[in-house]
């Protein structure tokens, strides 16, 4: 009898662990699943735009100066052309090309950024996402298949 008892005692228990283990795999498999969520959302609608927009403002900075840079350099090729003895138009006229790489650099930057670097981003957290759902249904098959047998175990101890 008391051999019964123990066993009974034992199934109960092994019971109700597995229905905390359950409880604790399957909140930790959604919150995985919730996170994955969160970080493709997070990455198209807020780290994808400000780097877009970090990159574009960097361009529009670029853009100016090579303006700047150009009017300069008109201006003073023509002004040392016209006003400057001969000795002091030979001295190099600093050349506005600096700016132009610099401005042909950040467009590239920006063009990776959208034709590669954003798309195996998403790429991989839609990845991420998915495969967390899918292991979200297995932690709960494989709880139900866990919880059958303790339940099978406990008829047959009673």
């Amino acid at each position: 009898m008391e051999q019964a008892a123990a066993t009974l005692k034992t199934a109960e228990t092994n019971l109700e662990i597995q229905e905390k283990q359950n409880e604790s795999d399957i909140a930790a498999a959604k919150q995985k699943l919730e996170l994955a969520i969160l970080d493709l959302e997070k990455y198209k609608d807020g780290d994808y735009e400000q780097e877009k927009n970090t990159i574009s403002g960097e361009i529009k900075l670029a853009q100016e100066e090579l303006t700047r840079a150009l009017d300069k350099y008109a201006f003073t090729s023509g002004w040392l052309k016209k006003d400057m003895p001969s000795k002091a138009r030979s001295k190099p006229i600093a050349s506005p090309s600096k700016k132009r790489n610099q401005s042909r650099r950040r467009r590239g930057k920006l063009r990776v950024l959208e034709n590669y670097t954003s798309k195996r981003q998403i790429a991989e957290l839609e990845s991420n996402s998915k495969e967390f759902e899918r292991e979200l249904a297995r932690v709960k098959l494989k709880a139900e298949a866990s919880l059958a047998k303790y339940r099978a175990d406990l008829s047959a101890a009673k």
